[in-house]
């Protein structure tokens, strides 16, 4: 079996090019997506929800997030959504949680991961406004691991 070091997800998702004019921009790419991804986690649906979080949890973010500008606002996760490339944050958020499960990461694995995030062939990147954000088989694992010190 091959083995992987265990990357934090802030380690995983600083592999992601920022698509963003960098010289315009008032919050690191890596903030709004460790809040994105918090806000999912936990059962956040929307744009709006991730702003609420960061709110929320806005102390804890700052132990590990520099949020030089504070908590981004809705636009700005829409915005930075809107301009990723959806295949790029599939991989590296995939990576990830494979690298938390100690899986290999081969094709099935990929596929069988990309179809509990979207069951319904949804698009990858955007959280949906509507509905219940599906419950897959090993979120309170993945929680678990969370919780355990490998988000930063």
């Amino acid at each position: 079996m091959q083995t992987h070091p265990r990357l934090s997800l802030i380690d995983h998702l600083k592999q992601l090019p920022d698509p963003r004019v960098t010289a315009r921009c008032e919050h690191e790419l890596i903030d709004v997506l460790v809040i994105a991804l918090c806000t999912l986690l936990c059962g956040g649906q929307g744009f709006n929800d991730m702003e609420d979080f960061g709110h929320a949890k806005h102390e804890w973010f700052k132990t590990f997030l520099r949020l030089p500008k504070e908590i981004p606002g809705h636009d700005t996760f829409n915005r930075v959504f809107a301009a990723l490339k959806p295949q790029a944050f599939l991989e590296c958020f995939l990576s990830w949680t494979q690298n938390l499960s100690g899986r290999a990461g081969g094709p099935a694995t990929k596929a069988r991961a990309a179809a509990r995030l979207h069951p319904r062939g949804a698009s990858v990147g955007f959280p949906s406004d509507g509905g219940k954000r599906p419950r897959a088989a090993g979120d309170a694992a993945l929680l678990a691991e969370w919780r355990g010190g490998l988000v930063c």
